[in-house]
């Protein structure tokens, strides 16, 4: 990546622990770590051009200003990937779309799977969408939520889990997204009450109250 940021160990002979240690990288100089005798470890810098793939030499130097000469070693410098897209380790698998349930910044290497109350439907995406009220998404890298369990309530965003049974009393269908109750049962509570006042008349009678004369 052109970010850099990456550990290299480079191996040779009559390494010392000194802190005028280098590593360099074409022309860029970074300080070198010493290990032993035999080996160094450097952190790569980063590298401005990232439009291209950019090959560099690597070389080292004990005491800050004389380096061994350009040999085989070399460190090659890949493109970033886009938003929504990972390059893989090697960058042979630059810009590949995150794979649904997953998302991936500009840059990954590799894609990152949606946390528990999270989802991604969609493939070469950068974050992972909040599962909606009456919905829960119980695990890694899932492209869809999980519909409330009836019994249940979901009444927030981002659940990993439904938040609450049903009210005491009452039922809740699969979905259900509040525990109040105006709100859950109105529906309910109207046919109810139309039941209640049709078995009401039955019981007075649809004539009552009206009299004949003769």
């Amino acid at each position: 990546s052109a970010l850099g940021g990456i550990p290299i160990f480079v191996t040779g002979s009559n390494f010392f622990n000194t802190t005028a240690l280098r590593c360099r990288f074409g022309t860029m100089e970074v300080r070198a770590h010493f290990i032993n005798h035999n080996s160094i470890m450097c952190v790569v810098p980063p590298n401005d051009d990232n439009s291209r793939v950019v090959e560099v030499a690597v070389t080292v130097s004990v005491n800050g200003k004389d380096y061994c000469p350009e040999n085989d070693i070399k460190f090659v410098y890949h493109k970033d990937s886009m938003p929504g897209h990972y390059s893989g380790p090697s960058g042979i698998e630059w810009s590949t779309p995150a794979p649904n349930g997953t998302y991936a910044n500009a840059g990954d290497v590799n894609f990152t799977l949606c946390e528990p109350g999270r989802f991604q439907p969609k493939a070469g995406q950068s974050n992972c969408l909040d599962a909606p009220v009456g919905y829960y998404a119980p695990d890694f890298g899932l492209s869809k939520p999980d519909i409330c369990d009836a019994g249940m309530v979901c009444d927030r965003t981002g659940l990993a889990a439904p938040s609450s049974p049903c009210p005491r009393g009452h039922y809740c269908k699969e979905g259900t997204k509040t525990r109040v109750y105006n709100s859950l049962f109105a529906e309910d509570l109207s046919l109810l009450q139309s039941v209640y006042f049709l078995w009401k008349l039955g019981r007075t009678g649809f004539g009552a109250g009206i009299s004949m004369r003769t």
